[in-house]
């Protein structure tokens, strides 16, 4: 008999189910909206830990509606520096807040599948229509424990404890309550990452009055036309930056505590066509989605995804931060 001395225990290969199916049940006759979280679902489904902190990419997304009335916008949020130092900062102060506490309390023992898991928004918070994986047959994936982090901190001299954590919009220091997952059904708050981001960040200098520039130069003599036109352009023009002082994704840019970023859309408006293709989502920072319908009536879309192949445990998902 053979000695197992030496010899190589071989690692299963790495398969992955990429597609994800959903039903959104569309109420009413407005706009509904639908939130995704892509990792924990690529958890449920593949068994094993996908970490929110990643910048997840689709390949593409499929809409399939029988009625023939439907609008669909998928939005994420902005894949700009600023939500990648966002996420980051709040991150960093997740991570040293834990530390802190495991060193103060040698008996506590990090969790095997702990990870720092945050809202796409407020309304991502307190909205219940979190839809689940289906099958073919309309049942639903069961899911695993998925618990969004929260966060302490202090500001203006006073202290807050058990804050929601949410990559846009507006902080709000009143209860919000959440009641999808039963570690956290009530946050005595929530904090968004741009606006904390907003707040800490040194911003250009920008000039109101430019009469005092100009007053400050002093011609010898009557220069040419084109002369003058370029000193005025250089005295009046590039002082400011090309963009809003308020970070994308905060509450005033644009002024919304409930929206996201658009990246793709589609319409269908005939039963004689009731699907339609969306092309890839290159970025979808933290795997978050809110998918917004609009129907003439209360209305059942199937939406399929397809998440990019790459060497994250199957799927192309690049890290969050800096």
């Amino acid at each position: 008999m053979a000695s197992r001395r030496g010899t190589k225990r071989l690692k299963p290969k790495m398969h992955t189910q990429r597609f994800l199916y959903y039903n959104l049940v569309h109420s009413g006759t407005n706009e509904d909206a639908h939130y995704i979280d892509l990792a924990k679902d690529l958890s449920a489904v593949n068994r094993r830990l996908y970490r929110q902190g990643r910048n997840y990419s689709i390949s593409n997304i499929s809409v399939h509606d029988s009625q023939g009335d439907a609008r669909v916008i998928v939005s994420t949020a902005p894949n700009t520096w600023a939500t990648h130092s966002a996420w980051q900062l709040t991150f960093d102060g997740w991570r040293e807040q834990r530390a802190e506490v495991l060193k103060e309390n040698e008996h506590l023992v990090s969790p095997r599948w702990a990870d720092f898991k945050v809202y796409l928004n407020k309304e991502h918070v307190y909205d219940s229509d979190w839809p689940k994986p289906h099958d073919d047959e309309n049942n639903d994936i069961t899911l695993g424990e998925w618990d969004y982090s929260d966060l302490s901190f202090n500001r203006a001299g006073s202290r807050y404890d058990n804050f929601a954590v949410g990559l846009m919009g507006n902080h709000q220091y009143s209860s919000i309550t959440n009641e999808t997952t039963p570690e956290d059904i009530s946050y005595d708050g929530y904090v968004s990452a741009i606006e904390a981001l907003q707040e800490i960040r040194s911003q250009p200098a920008t000039f109101d009055n430019d009469g005092q520039i100009l007053n400050a130069i002093t011609f010898g003599m009557a220069p040419p036309a084109s002369i003058v036109d370029q000193i005025v352009e250089i005295n009046k023009e590039g002082d400011e930056p090309p963009y809003s002082l308020e970070i994308v994704g905060s509450n005033e840019n644009p002024s919304s505590d409930t929206g996201a970023w658009p990246v793709r859309e589609c319409h269908i408006s005939s039963t004689y066509a009731p699907m339609a293709m969306m092309g890839p989502i290159p970025e979808v920072p933290c795997g978050l989605l809110q998918i917004e319908t609009t129907s003439g009536s209360s209305n059942t879309i199937g939406l399929l995804i397809e998440l990019t192949p790459g060497s994250y445990k199957g799927v192309h998902a690049p890290p969050m931060g800096n």
